[in-house]
């Protein structure tokens, strides 16, 4: 029998792998493959590297830990360097393969590669889904009835809420006699040297399952979630599941199922509930782009709004080095350059200063976004820069958040501040988020002098906001008339 071979891409794990496991039903001899390709090894337009040293090095741990939990079944891993047309039809020519077994992805990328392998291959392909929650063909409507707005589609799936059962470890097969290969080399080259940077998260699918217990059963913080979610500072504020999520280190149907064993056996309450609710917003983003595809990734994002955007260079370099002279939107930036990660709320404040208050092009915040998070999910990251910048899902025609309120709000103590923007180590919490308004004596007195210490705020927070509402609103009043036009109204 000719063997078969699973293609890992953002499914780095054993538990719960439709591929995998059905590869391993159908044949008594499966190999493993996981391809580096080269585009991966790019720079982007400003010269910076398509993935961050913390990206490739959550990737590493994660192909080392796959290679080691596949030994133990023995289905040897070949992690090549290649574009996998290349790759999967060299390995299928020397070892007999006759079958190849994927999952499929929502990217723009991730379908031209599929599509590549299909072409190039005389394969038997088998292309399996399994990235949410709710599998598509589940779903009580068509892609194309997919609602506009989450809360619909909440409330759609919430009262049936159809999830197919995480599938176990497969049983390993009869040894083969062939040895993986690994050729991380490439990788290797580009993992973290710098102590400015620091690795807050260790990938792989035994680290991920950890973190699930972790914050499940061993400090039952998942009780806690929706009090503290919004939390800036701490590891167990949030689960911290998404990086292993991103990765496929972990399954999202074994955490929904964790999820409702806990809740039969410590507590079930809202911050359960809402945790699920979380694991819904990651699936309809994943299925938004499914139906919407690339108009995902154009300026005027799912609403095709023809925004205004500002371009300066200067500011949008100042964002990314968490120099805008505020506080909350600086220690965010400064803890995603540094750990590859920043919270949830700090997202969007970060997001929303970018489009509402420096008025700048969005796709070059999710950009960044995308070559720096360690947790980057393409769905998920365009899907809420849509929303935060205003041409995405949201009901509301201009959400502005305002960062200093923000900060007072979700860092009372100016805490999360103060752990990453030292100039501010000596001011006093009541006026760590408003700094720039401290009297100049003040700012000696506490080591924080605007312009020198710490930066002078690049706008003024209301007046910059009002600015872009109006060119948002402009935009919108064009689109409206636009669709007036082609509906003949």
């Amino acid at each position: 029998m000719a063997k078969a071979l699973v293609w890992f891409r953002n499914d780095l794990r054993t538990h719960d792998h439709p591929a995998l496991h059905q590869a391993m039903h159908a044949h008594d001899a499966v190999l493993g493959v996981f391809c580096l390709e080269p585009t991966w090894f790019e720079y982007r337009f400003d010269g910076v590297p398509k993935k961050s040293a913390l990206q490739w090095a959550f990737l590493h741990d994660s192909l080392v830990d796959l290679a080691s939990r596949l030994s133990v079944l023995n289905v040897p891993l070949f992690v090549k360097f290649g574009r996998p047309e290349d790759v999967i039809r060299a390995l299928a020519e020397q070892y007999d393969v006759g079958d190849l077994y994927v999952h499929d992805l929502p990217g723009h990328d991730e379908k031209k590669a599929l599509k590549a392998v299909r072409n190039v291959s005389q394969l038997k392909h088998h292309v399996l889904f399994e990235k949410t929650l709710l599998h598509p063909d589940d779903l009580p409507f068509p892609l194309e009835a997919l609602p506009e707005v989450f809360t619909q589609f909440r409330k759609a799936v919430e009262s049936t809420l159809a999830v197919r059962p995480a599938l176990p470890v497969p049983l390993k097969q009869r040894d083969l006699g062939i040895t993986g290969v690994m050729e991380t080399d490439a990788i290797e080259a580009r993992l973290p040297n710098d102590q400015a940077v620091h690795r807050r998260f260790k990938g792989g699918e035994g680290a991920g399952l950890d973190r699930l217990k972790h914050y499940s059963y061993q400090t039952r913080s998942l009780a806690r979630y929706k009090e503290t979610r919004n939390g800036l500072l701490y590891l167990d504020d949030s689960s911290k599941w998404s990086p292993y999520l991103a990765h496929g280190c972990l399954s999202v149907r074994h955490v929904y199922e964790t999820i409702r064993k806990f809740e039969r056996s410590q507590a079930k309450n809202d911050s359960t509930t809402w945790m699920i609710y979380e694991l819904l917003w990651r699936d309809y983003f994943s299925f938004i782009h499914m139906r919407h595809g690339n108009q995902l990734f154009k300026p005027g994002g799912l609403k095709n709004l023809a925004i205004d955007w500002h371009a300066d260079a200067g500011w949008f370099t100042a964002w990314t080095e968490g120099r805008t002279g505020y506080p909350l939107v600086d220690a965010a930036m400064r803890e995603l350059k540094t750990t590859g990660f920043m919270s949830n709320r700090a997202r969007q404040n970060a997001a929303s200063f970018l489009t509402k208050n420096l008025g700048i092009d969005w796709r070059l915040g999710a950009a960044w976004f995308e070559a720096h998070l360690i947790d980057h999910d393409v769905s998920s990251n365009y899907g809420n820069w849509n929303y935060v910048a205003g041409v995405g899902n949201d009901a509301r025609d201009f959400r502005f958040f305002n960062v200093i309120k923000q900060g007072q709000t979700y860092d009372p103590e100016g805490a999360y501040a103060k752990f990453w923007l030292k100039a501010l180590k000596d001011v006093p919490s009541s006026h760590i988020y408003t700094v720039h308004t401290l009297p100049e004596a003040l700012q000696v007195a506490y080591g924080c002098v605007l312009g020198e210490d710490y930066p002078t705020p690049l706008v003024d927070l209301f007046k910059s906001a009002a600015r872009q509402k109006a060119r948002y609103l402009e935009a919108a009043e064009i689109a409206r008339r636009k669709r007036g036009d082609h509906d003949g109204t």
